[in-house]
């Protein structure tokens, strides 16, 4: 009776072990066990997965309290042993179902207890010795009348954690040419496709409800922080939730009785695939510099599966199929490969998948949209713990303040020579001037220098080292882009400006140093914000404030001003009139129109001068031979100047081909000449004394 007991006791231990040990291999928490399982795919992958899990739970199970020493080491080990026997049975338990496909799951067990010692080193407690469990299964063994293979088969099948993973590898074993009822329908190809434009649908229309599964979090090792990333997750859980949806039709069910479910899990299986290359297609296609990686698509993945019990539709959720990330899609179904023909599905253009894809590269359409993206990866990269980053600090840490200085000192001092693009940027509109091509030669040494960005070396990681070149390059095309609005508002004209972003357009492809490299286009955009601040005016601020960058402004201007020195010639000394084989026309106006208004023009002039004192005098002692007729609201005066000819809006601003210094030069000139006192243009009068006409623009007679 005692004996009976006691194994009676036994089984019941044994049977307590079942539960923590179904637990660890069927959670869905993400976890370090693919380091163990790499280099395998499909069923392997997943049942080294299952493996590795169970042995490190035995692994980690901690020694008891209380009572004697050697009664905690001897129920410890007494736990881990069973546990062992356990999951030996489980193992035995995935042979016979694998088996029944004719699937072979060798590898992936193989796979698992060759990375034993690793397991058991990274989780044996400290203090502890722990036993190897080894691949050892002894199923004739009794413990009182009890065979220990028989009865925790028999157990194991009682588990729905369990039963969740034997399903999970029977899926991945079953072989269409063997399983009339799972695949063997006639309208199997038309089934995928009604299938597959559904689940699209779907997909752009759920998925905006997705919120709250894609939200980013302080994880640093979260890959679903950005715009892109968050909308990608989005279209993944909103395919997830379809899946989960399908139900069985129990007017399917036939002469076997299981038809309704067979066609379900088919379906499933089907649209799980889809979904597959549906993200693989999303990772192909989406433009840089934000991505969707693989680990973006399998945290997507991990939180829709989350949410796999709520979405499911079946009575018993622990037979609910689980459609889980399988980048490499390389089944095959009747002899074909699944593969090529899902991607041939995904590329005939359905509607919804086109409209889901330029839902994601609208993200990153423009500079604006690139840069904030770009801005948000930066803030993610430097997490530390808890500890959070804003975007506010790519100023504040230095990062783009070095990102300006090293393209100012670029464009400043690798700027000796022109470059061939720009002696001829007007192309058939006419040589360029000084002006246009010295600007032209700042914007195209820029690019090479955007272009020449590389990763930096140390001892980041990888993926840090790629975003972090993405972001110099990006934010350094941002501040070339606001520096050529700079130079637009010289004489080298926005024009010049965009004809030199076009010009050397072929620089993405022959200056890159190091792939992937981002391409740096002329963009006006405005709406790149942080915490309300425009950024492309903190650029321009910054911008203003650097001495490179003055010193290349002041360059443009001073090769503005000598290109619009106009040639005197036939002049007089101390004459403001040039000469001319014939006389003046007269002014518009009441005024005086006879020739005698015209010869008198340099005498009233002199005494004109020597009233207004030095202002007028250095204003009228400007060369004269090429004014142009000069408007300022509706008041007009024949004025010659040292700029080109230029007439003024009818609002008073200045035209965009004038200068800021021009503009300044021509509104302190004509104030003196038609100022608030001066009479209706024309008639020649300024406070009763007679003004003086100077001569029109093709008046070239001395006057005498």
């Amino acid at each position: 009776m005692k004996e009976h007991l006691i194994k009676d006791t036994v089984w019941k231990e044994i049977g307590d072990r079942i539960k923590p040990l179904a637990t660890a291999i069927s959670k869905e928490d993400k976890d370090d066990v693919d380091q163990h399982c790499s280099g395998l795919d499909g069923k392997n992958k997943q049942v080294c997965v299952y493996i590795v899990r169970g042995v490190q739970d035995i692994y980690k199970i901690p020694k008891e309290t209380g009572g004697k020493e050697i009664e905690r080491i001897n129920n410890r080990k007494f736990k881990a042993t069973m546990q062992c026997v356990i999951l030996n049975a489980y193992i035995k338990k995935l042979e016979e179902q694998a088996e029944e496909s004719s699937c072979s799951i060798k590898q992936g067990i193989e796979k698992a207890f060759g990375e034993n010692e690793k397991i058991k080193t990274s989780s044996c407690p400290e203090g502890i010795t722990c036993e190897v469990c080894n691949r050892e299964y002894c199923p004739n063994q009794k413990i009182g009348d009890k065979e220990i293979g028989t009865e925790l088969i028999t157990r194991l099948n009682n588990n729905d954690q369990i039963k969740t993973t034997l399903s999970t590898i029977d899926i991945l074993c079953k072989d269409c040419t063997k399983e009339p009822t799972f695949c063997d329908r006639e309208n199997m190809k038309t089934d995928i496709n009604d299938r597959a434009i559904e689940m699209f649908k779907k997909i752009s229309k759920d998925s905006k409800n997705m919120e709250t599964h894609c939200r980013g979090n302080s994880d640093p090792t979260s890959r679903i922080v950005t715009d892109t990333e968050k909308t990608a997750c989005k279209f993944i859980t909103a395919g997830l939730k379809y899946i989960y949806e399908i139900p069985a039709d129990p007017k399917e069910n036939r002469k076997y009785g299981t038809e309704a479910l067979d066609n379900q899990l088919f379906r499933r299986t089907m649209a799980c695939l889809l979904l597959n290359a549906y993200a693989n297609k999303l990772q192909g296609e989406v433009k840089s510099p934000c991505e969707v990686s693989e680990k973006t698509t399998e945290q997507a993945f991990d939180r829709g599966n989350k949410e796999r019990n709520t979405w499911c539709v079946d009575s018993d959720k622990s037979k609910c199929f689980k459609c889980e990330r399988a980048p490499d899609l390389s089944c095959e179904i009747g002899g074909e490969k699944v593969k090529e023909k899902l991607k041939t599905m995904l590329n005939q253009n359905d509607a919804n998948i086109t409209q889901t894809l330029n839902t994601l590269n609208t993200i990153n359409d423009n500079l604006c949209d690139r840069a904030q993206c770009v801005t948000t990866q930066w803030t993610r990269d430097r997490r530390e713990g808890d500890k959070k980053k804003w975007e506010k600090e790519i100023w504040d840490d230095g990062d783009m303040p070095n990102i300006l200085k090293e393209l100012s000192n670029s464009m400043k001092n690798g700027n000796t020579a022109d470059d061939p693009l720009c002696t001829n940027i007007n192309k058939n509109s006419g040589t360029p001037s000084d002006a246009e091509k010295k600007a032209c030669n700042y914007i195209v040494t820029g690019l090479k220098h955007i272009y020449g960005i590389t990763e930096e070396l140390g001892d980041k990681p990888p993926q840090r080292k790629k975003n972090d070149k993405r972001f110099k390059q990006t934010m350094a095309c941002l501040i070339l882009n606001e520096y050529g609005k700079l130079l637009g508002e010289e004489c080298a004209t926005k024009d010049t400006v965009q004809k030199a972003f076009t010009a050397a357009q072929d620089f993405h492809n022959t200056q890159c140093k190091q792939q992937p490299c981002e391409k740096c286009t002329w963009d006006t955009c405005k709406k790149f914000k942080i915490e309300q601040k425009s950024q492309r005016e903190e650029i321009r601020k910054r911008l203003n404030q650097d001495n490179d960058i003055k010193s290349t402004l002041t360059t443009i201007n001073d090769l503005c001003n000598q290109s619009t020195q106009p040639k005197v010639t036939n002049t007089q000394e101390n004459s403001g009139v040039a000469r001319s084989g014939k006389p003046p026309e007269p002014s518009p106006g009441p005024g005086p129109s006879d020739d005698s208004s015209a010869k008198a023009v340099d005498t009233n002039s002199q005494a004109e001068r020597s009233e207004k004192g030095k202002e007028g005098d250095d204003a009228h002692e400007a060369k004269a031979g090429t004014g142009p007729m000069l408007t300022i609201g509706t008041k007009r005066a024949q004025v010659e100047v040292i700029f080109p000819t230029i007439t003024k809006n009818e609002d008073d601003s200045c035209p965009p081909t004038m200068t800021r210094t021009q503009c300044e030069a021509a509104e302190k000139f004509t104030s003196h000449y038609s100022g608030p006192n001066t009479g209706e243009a024309g008639t020649g009068k300024t406070d009763g004394a007679t003004s003086p006409q100077t001569p029109s623009k093709n008046t070239n007679d001395e006057a005498s």
